[in-house]
Parts: structure tokens; sequence; C-alpha cells
């Protein structure tokens, strides 16, 4: 009994022992951390984030480059001669090809036919079916408007025919100013029905026409409910109209369009000007608006000086990659232009 005494002391005292020095060492462990912390770079401190303010997306988007769009230029004054000054000072014809130049085509109009038949055996040696030999440019095709009520109106429409060439009814009508439109010409006076019949009487005299454009017109061509009359003959007969703009005032192709009829206006009178140089300058604007839009409509009339630049300008330019096609080809219909 005293043994088992003893070593319970002896255990107490060793416990005791033990136990003291091991409290001695538990303060020390938080000096331990800190000793270990100091050798390591202080941690920096975690600030709140700072919110910039957020500039709008218009600001941090650059503004895109504004598209460039070309307007048409309007036709220049007509026999000014700039364009064929311009080209000539460049050293090269107007009917110059260019490097990558798209192929253009151009619709000549030939008004004023049916006075005289020899005209027209001159423009369809250049036309239709009536290439000059020698050129080797392929076909060139004009179109011709004939007027319904003149001495020789049924001697041309024969030799047209012929020549397989396009024909359209010129159709007279009252001008502004004391001009003479010729005989049976639609007049302001006429009701809308008297310009029914009148248009009708005049399709009757040109027969075999696809298509009809004024002769003179200023007055009536401004006036929507004439238009809208003639018009609606011109739509039941399945034609198109050329609006030859002879004012600035004109509504016809815009009635025509909203009726949805095949029309077109034209770009240029060639020959307003007589002399050479004038029309082979205004030939040359020609050109260069269709190279631009890549088609374009002209007038010109049967003067000998109109025909002798067309016979040599034509082939020309035909050589240089312009297609002479008929006005059918451009007139714009409700699906767009035709091929």
């Amino acid at each position: 009994m005293l043994g088992i005494l003893l070593a319970a002391a002896v255990l107490f005292g060793l416990g005791a022992y033990f136990g003291e020095r091991l409290l001695r060492k538990l303060p020390a462990l938080p000096d331990l951390a800190h000793r270990i912390d100091k050798t390591a770079p202080p941690a920096k401190p975690k600030l709140a984030a700072k919110s910039e303010p957020k500039s709008p997306a218009i600001a941090r988007t650059a503004p895109p480059t504004p598209e460039k769009k070309t307007p048409l230029a309007s036709p220049p004054p007509t026999g000014s001669g700039a364009s064929a000054v311009a080209t000539a000072a460049r050293g090269e014809s107007a009917s110059t090809p260019r490097e990558g130049q798209p192929k253009a085509r151009i619709a000549i109009v030939i008004d004023d036919l049916g006075r005289d038949v020899e005209s027209v055996e001159a423009l369809t040696r250049i036309g239709a079916n009536g290439t000059i030999p020698s050129q080797r440019t392929g076909a060139i095709q004009l179109s011709y408007a004939v007027l319904p009520y003149e001495s020789h109106t049924a001697d041309v429409l024969e030799a047209l025919r012929r020549h397989g060439a396009e024909v359209l009814l010129h159709l007279p009508m009252d001008p502004e100013g004391r001009a003479d439109p010729g005989p049976g010409a639609l007049t302001a006076r006429m009701s809308k029905r008297e310009l029914a019949e009148a248009t009708e009487a005049a399709l009757a005299a040109v027969p075999g026409a696809v298509g009809v454009n004024n002769h003179m017109g200023s007055k009536i061509t401004a006036e929507r409910s004439a238009m809208e009359a003639i018009l609606a003959v011109i739509q039941r007969h399945g034609l198109y109209f050329l609006d030859s703009r002879t004012t600035a005032d004109s509504v016809g192709f815009e009635v025509a369009r909203e009726k949805n009829i095949a029309a077109a206006a034209r770009d240029f009178f060639l020959d307003d000007e007589l002399g050479r140089s004038e029309i082979a300058a205004q030939f040359a604007r020609l050109l260069a608006r269709a190279r631009e839009q890549g088609a374009a409509i002209a007038i010109a009339h049967p003067h000998p000086s109109t025909l002798a630049v067309l016979a040599e300008e034509i082939p020309r330019a035909a050589a240089a990659g312009f297609e002479f096609v008929p006005l059918s080809y451009l007139v714009e219909r409700g699906e767009g232009l035709t091929e």
C-alpha cells in the first residue's frame, strides 16, 4: 500500500513539472507568428474599389465615317462645250476607254421624223442593221420618234420597218409660248376625254410604235390631270413613255411611274445648238454621263449637222466599248431596268 502511494506522488510531481513548462511556452506562440509575418513583405491593405464613371457607349466608340454619296448632276447647259474642252485638255477623246471602265449603255432617240425619208436612210446607215461597214463596231441601234400627221409619215414608217428599227409616236402637245406643235396637237383647252381620243388617233397614225414621247408640250406635261388622261391610253396599249422634259415642271415621268407604266426621262438634247462643235460637246457629255451612271438617254433631231456628228462619233464610241441600244432597253419598269 505504501508503494502505491509513493508511485502516485511521483506521478503527480512529474505532471506538475511538465505542465508548468508547457504553460510557459504557450504565450510565446503569438510572438512567433508576429516574427513570421515580419519576414514577409507587409500585405497591402485592401482598398474599396473605386468606381469610375461609365462613359456613354457613343463616346467609347469612334463615330462611323459618313457614307459619301455623289448626287447625280443635272445636265449642263446645252452647247457650253465645257466637257469637250476639258477632255481635249487631257489629250484624249471623250470616247477613250479607261482601264476597268464598266460597260455603258446609251439610247439616242431621233425626234421630229415624218417630213422626209432621206434623213432616215442616213440615220439607219449608222443605226439598226445598217452599221457603217468600215467601222466593224457591231450593231448600233437607235430609236426613232415619228410625228403622226406629217407629209411623209407613212413613208418614214415603211423605211423604219424595213430596217427593223424601234419606233415611238412623237405626240404633238401644246407648248408654252407661240411655237406651233403641228397638226393634231393635244391642247390645254381639251377635256380629259378629248385628250384621250386625240392620243388614240395619233397612235393609230403611227402603227407599230412601242412607246410615246412628247413633241413640245411644255404646257401640258406640267398638268397632272392632262398627263393622267394621256398616260391612261398609253397604259391601255402596253406602251412605254419617254418624258422629253421640254420643261423642268414636267410631271410626265412621275405620273407614269405612279401608274406603274414603263417610263424614262431624257438626260440630254444633243442639238439645241446646231454648230457641229456644240453638238460634239453635248455628245461628249452624254458619254461621260453614261460612264458615270451606267446608262444615259439623249434626244436629237435630223439636222444635217447632227447627222454629220453622229455618223462620226457613234462608231468611235461603240469601238471604245459604249453600247448603243433601243430606248426600250433602258426604260424603268416595275421590276427595275430591263436587261
